[in-house]
């Protein structure tokens, strides 16, 4: 699944295949597509009532913790691994953002979350995706140094629209 891409336009899924094909969520010729792709019936449809984030709503990473990642890999450890709604950038070493939890960050001119909780990792962090390979070594590292914690997870505060770029800054 992680060579499929999904964004949303307004209310209704773009879903991008892994040779680039891109399908509506709100037509049926995506669940053919789908289920010819994957080798079983799918039906796309929307689920309200059960939320498929790994702990909530908004995951953050920072480069601090890259770098300290980094530096306990031995090699650059690629951000794409973590799948982070947010990276941000930072210039510092270490995991600074595990000093946020329960603090507020504004992002952007209007957004506001609030830092609910270090994000703890499993095996998905080692799994291929897009040019990325299997790497057992990444959960191992993490559990090794960091007790398998990286990144936070935040709920929103203060909903608006953020973009590449935005100034984030811990509002104490």
């Amino acid at each position: 699944m992680f060579n499929f891409k999904a964004k949303y336009e307004r209310d209704t899924p773009l879903i991008t295949m892994p040779d680039g094909t891109e399908y509506r969520g709100d037509q049926e010729r995506v669940n053919k597509a789908l289920s010819e792709l994957l080798g079983f019936p799918v039906t796309l449809a929307k689920e309200e009532s059960i939320s498929h984030f790994d702990e909530g709503p908004i995951s953050i990473i920072t480069t601090s913790a890259l770098k300290m990642l980094s530096k306990d890999l031995g090699e650059i450890a690629d951000s794409r691994r973590f799948r982070a709604n947010l990276v941000i950038e930072t210039e510092a070493t270490g995991y600074l953002e595990d000093e946020w939890v329960d603090q507020l960050i504004q992002v952007g001119e209007s957004v506001t979350l609030k830092i609910v909780a270090p994000l703890q990792r499993c095996i998905m962090v080692n799994n291929p995706q897009e040019e990325l390979k299997q790497d057992a070594r990444i959960l191992k590292t993490l559990a090794t140094h960091h007790a398998a914690m990286f990144g936070v997870w935040a709920k929103v505060e203060r909903c608006g629209e953020i973009r590449v770029g935005d100034e984030a800054i811990l509002l104490k």
